[in-house]
């Protein structure tokens, strides 16, 4: 699913979907493997927000749906700025190294200590994403064989 139609910000009618909520629920969460955020998606956390729940692969994520600038609506899954990706070499070896979400709203939300608290902060801000670096990883389960992986950077436009 990469980019979303204009439609109505209201949940996508997909199975999984399991609730609608007015606010985050502060539980422990990853981020899906799942991006719908492109180079140069610019975007208001809206002040008021319904928070849509998902499952994917037997796990519950959050997310909201935000308009963006071209008028377009797409899902926010506010994990990714928790989200990291261990990073290997071509031949499928760990390097140590780590590949983290970056960029300025990370660092807001980051600050806050937590969801709810990382979303309130955002409320009305606008962020854009600045730039996607693609990492290779193991896929879960997988052999040696790596995957090119996008690690985002979401900065604050206002």
């Amino acid at each position: 699913m990469a980019s979303m139609e204009e439609l109505p910000p209201k949940p996508p009618i997909i199975s999984g979907t399991v609730g609608v909520a007015n606010s985050f629920s502060n539980k422990p969460m990853r981020a899906p493997d799942v991006n719908h955020l492109e180079l140069g998606d610019e975007f208001t956390i809206p002040e008021n927000f319904q928070v849509f729940t998902q499952t994917f692969n037997d796990r519950e994520v959050e997310y909201i749906r935000v308009k963006l600038k071209n008028g377009k609506y797409k899902d926010f899954y506010p994990a990714i700025f928790y989200k990291f990706k261990s990073i290997v070499d071509d031949e499928g070896i760990p390097t140590g190294k780590r590949a983290y979400t970056k960029g300025t709203a990370t660092d807001l939300f980051l600050l806050q200590g937590n969801l709810i608290k990382g979303m309130d902060a955002l409320k009305g801000r606008t962020l854009r994403i600045t730039n996607i670096e693609f990492v290779k990883i193991l896929p879960y389960g997988g052999t040696n064989t790596y995957a090119l992986h996008p690690v985002l950077t979401i900065d604050l436009v206002d």
